[in-house]
């Protein structure tokens, strides 16, 4: 009998695609509060970054003047510095104030798709008081009552499709006046290790068709 016969007697391509079939595939909505009622909110205010899913996402505050840091209330986050009569739960164009979120992942996360924003304090159509989206440095978004896919009643974008975010990738918010962000959401699709208990009997069925096998081989021999 040829090698690759009695290989494929053995099992052998079954178990490597019974492995391969253990890593599931898991989907779900992450929607993320970045207000000071929410985790995400708090942990961006107090550490600058927010686990989620394997997935870290850093945020970064700039202005004009001096003492900016990310702040967030239970109406929304927004930046803070020490510029007078700034609003510190705001992203305001007065103070040259902007806010960045980066994204970062690994392998098992296989697609990350940006669903939702919600704002607050956005303005009406051609107005002057809209917010601006800029995704990994591209050109902004302008986001206000008659946008497409905005909704100028709920101040919330929902692009239609989603947009793909790849690792490392940026959104950073600015605005024409002052706008707060209120949340995200994402679809995450991961791989995912099975559970111990899972995998361990796995292994206990491909043990048993290799032994199956055997006996089918030494029979074959006889």
């Amino acid at each position: 009998m040829q090698n690759g016969s009695i290989i494929k007697l053995l099992g052998i391509t079954s178990i490597a695609t019974l492995f391969s079939t253990a890593m599931l595939s898991s989907a779900a909505v992450v929607s993320l509060d970045l207000t000071s009622n929410g985790q995400a909110g708090v942990d961006l205010r107090d550490t600058g970054s927010h686990i989620f899913d394997s997935i870290t996402l850093t945020g970064s505050a700039i202005s004009a003047d001096t003492g900016t840091i990310i702040h967030t209330l239970t109406g929304g986050m927004g930046v803070d510095d020490d510029a007078e009569g700034n609003d510190n739960n705001e992203i305001e164009a007065t103070f040259g104030e902007s806010l960045t979120f980066t994204l970062n992942f690994g392998d098992n996360v296989s697609s990350l798709i940006l669903t939702e924003i919600d704002f607050s304090s956005v303005g009406g159509a051609s107005g002057g008081d809209a917010a601006l989206v800029s995704i990994n440095g591209g050109a902004n978004f302008l986001l206000e009552t008659g946008a497409t896919d905005f909704s100028g009643v709920s101040d919330i974008w929902t692009p239609t499709g989603g947009i793909s975010i790849l690792n490392t990738y940026t959104i950073t918010f600015t605005s024409q006046a002052d706008i707060s962000l209120q949340g995200i959401s994402f679809d995450v699709t991961a791989t995912v290790a099975p559970e111990p208990s899972s995998l361990a009997l796995l292994v206990f069925g491909v043990l048993g068709l290799v032994g199956r096998n055997k006996k089918k081989l030494t029979l074959m021999k006889a």
